[in-house]
């Protein structure tokens, strides 16, 4: 059955334009890979069930235990912001590490309005599963319009200035954003464990270094294992596995056999789980 047709408008880059999501928000098509950053079936909903719920990471920060994520695909900065809004409204520290090779125009970014599309989805009831509502409430996401402000303004200075490797700043007093900008089959846990390219930029104190055990979650969402294969393979799963600390997760919107039976072969135990409500049926969680 092909893809429902959403609708799109431009974004003022011919490489790119907006699609208006199921639940709402928005998303992406790259137009060099006829692909979209989320899913259709909504862009927050996607973000809030299956990198934040099932990752146990909105869990730790109602709790207010102290957080470090790696994300593989930093993309139009939504897991990020999510993340850093309800670590901002819980007032716990968050560590954000993002693998991204090319950053977004911020004229694209600053049309994101994710402050908006949060407050659609949960007004639609849309970010929960069939079996089970995490209860998010918008309060929680209050702080989205100055976190996305801060996040602009930091890949404007980065994209002027044509940064390579990490790239560091403080979105506020409780959220680090730490961003390796490069490929992400080069990056390894180990490299920065021997010391290799672990210091931060002259503009904050922010440590590089990614520990073997670091990390309680890892968000994986680059883009599919159909247009970047080489992000689907045994050696990067070593090292989103060697990142994260007993008991942490990885999880992801695919839930393809082989991507499972990698994510078996790098030492993680595999397990589905229900994902968003109108969306995929199943989504990928893989614990230490």
């Amino acid at each position: 059955m092909p893809p429902p047709q959403r609708t799109q408008y431009p974004t003022g880059h011919e490489a790119w334009r907006w699609v208006i999501t199921d639940d709402g928000s928005r998303t992406l098509w790259d137009a060099r890979l006829d692909e979209t950053y989320h899913s259709g079936c909504g862009a927050v909903a996607e973000t809030l069930i299956v990198y934040l719920w099932h990752s146990g990471v909105l869990e730790r920060l109602r709790q207010r235990q102290s957080t470090t994520v790696l994300e593989y695909g930093l993309g139009t900065g939504t897991g990020l912001l999510l993340t850093a809004a309800l670590a901002e409204h819980y007032q716990t520290p968050l560590r954000f590490i993002s693998l991204e090779q090319f950053l977004l125009p911020t004229s694209i970014l600053q049309q994101l309005d994710l402050p908006t599309a949060a407050a659609g989805c949960l007004a639609g009831d849309f970010a929960r599963t069939p079996e089970l509502d995490p209860g998010l409430l918008i309060e929680e996401l209050h702080a989205l319009g100055a976190l996305s402000d801060s996040f602009c303004t930091a890949v404007e200075r980065w994209t002027r200035s044509g940064e390579q490797g990490w790239c560091a700043h403080k979105l506020s007093d409780f959220v680090e954003l730490q961003l390796w900008l490069g490929d992400a089959c080069q990056w390894r846990v180990a490299d920065n464990h021997a010391g290799h390219d672990m210091h931060a930029r002259p503009d904050t104190d922010i440590p590089s270094a990614v520990f073997p055990g670091s990390c309680d979650a890892v968000y994986f969402d680059p883009f599919s294992p159909d247009t970047h294969p080489e992000l689907w393979t045994l050696p990067v799963f070593h090292n989103a596995a060697l990142a994260l600390r007993p008991g942490g997760r990885l999880t992801s919107y695919c839930v393809k056999s082989v991507v499972r039976r990698g994510l078996q072969a790098a030492g993680l135990q595999v397990a589905k789980g229900a994902g968003p409500i109108g969306g995929k049926r199943e989504v990928l969680i893989a614990s230490r």
